[in-house]
């Protein structure tokens, strides 16, 4: 799905990357209330918290390069409606894959959150590659090596199943 086309300003991009940020923070914190893991709640918390950072980042951005410095975090986020999360789907479809998550099989749980990073990697990516303006390829890229923490997290916690932590 493309919500940019390389010729956005920075404004537009950062409120689009904030809504993207604030649907996946709303689809873990979701998914934590449902994994009846302990360990899989746990990771899927840590995630929402970075999720959290991600739009504080983006928000101090954006409040820097505008006239809405008296606007706190949670007044811009009302604004921002939206259930967009990364990768371009919606909270509700993310939410609807979760369905079919078994929430008891850590791995399955991992996996799943690993695709969906993998997916908002490629999407800002991606969308490095095609934005022009030059403050576009930098937040995107930025984004992406966040993306790529949040693999990084998962795939860590993947190689932690062969301990007796998930036994």
């Amino acid at each position: 799905m493309a919500l940019f086309h390389g010729d956005e300003d920075i404004l537009q991009i950062l409120t689009v990357s904030f809504l993207l940020e604030n649907g996946m923070q709303q689809f873990y914190e979701k998914a934590s209330v449902k994994a009846s893991y302990p360990s899989a709640a746990k990771t899927f918390e840590t995630l929402s918290k970075v999720e959290d950072k991600h739009m504080l980042n983006i928000f101090n951005l954006y409040s820097g390069l505008t006239e809405e410095k008296a606007l706190t975090i949670d007044e811009f986020k009302a604004r921002m409606k939206s259930d967009i999360m990364e990768g371009g789907g919606t909270v509700l479809q993310g939410l609807a894959k979760a369905e079919n998550v078994d929430f008891t099989n850590i791995k399955e749980v991992l996996d799943f959150a690993l695709e969906r990073e993998q997916e908002s990697f490629d999407f800002y990516s991606a969308n490095a590659k095609a934005a022009s303006e030059s403050g576009a390829k930098v937040l995107f890229n930025e984004l992406a090596e966040s993306e790529a923490h949040h693999i990084a997290i998962i795939k860590k916690e993947l190689t932690a199943m062969t301990s007796s932590v998930y036994r």
